[in-house]
């Protein structure tokens, strides 16, 4: 009985844990995040849109309008991109951005700036694009 009672506190306490250093037990982390946004630009643009927040992204609205030209940002004419080398500091996630096809694309500086959505829901608030504007603010 008391094995079965130490053993069920510290199943508790591992998923308490888990559950405040946003793994994606509940929600998206900042990293996982990055990677469901780099995801639908390689291969569902229209829903780009759901990786920001949709209270503190000033352009949410126009990412969500589907005839948003996401494309001046990071063409099509490149495909497959990928963030790799990312650093997470408080907040923000600067990372490198390449993308392949064409002439290729990058590798370029660009930085996630995260804000929580609900408790454990991570989203991007601002984007600075590889170009070094401000985009999504």
């Amino acid at each position: 009985m008391k094995i079965r009672h130490i053993l069920l506190t510290v199943i508790t306490a591992t998923l308490l844990v888990l559950a405040l250093q946003s793994c994606s037990l509940f929600g998206t982390s900042k990293d996982a995040r990055v990677d469901m946004f780099v995801d639908d630009l390689n291969y569902d643009r229209y829903n780009v849109y759901t990786n920001f927040h949709p209270d503190l992204c000033g352009d949410y609205d126009s990412l969500k309008d589907p005839t948003y030209e996401l494309n001046v940002d990071f063409p099509t004419a490149y495909n497959d991109y990928n963030v790799y080398d990312r650093d997470e500091s408080g907040d923000t996630v600067t990372a490198t951005i390449e993308g392949y096809g064409g002439a290729g694309f990058g590798p370029q500086p660009i930085t996630f700036y995260m804000a929580k959505d609900g408790l454990f829901d991570w989203k991007i608030e601002r984007l600075d694009s590889p170009s070094g504007v401000v985009l999504y603010q």
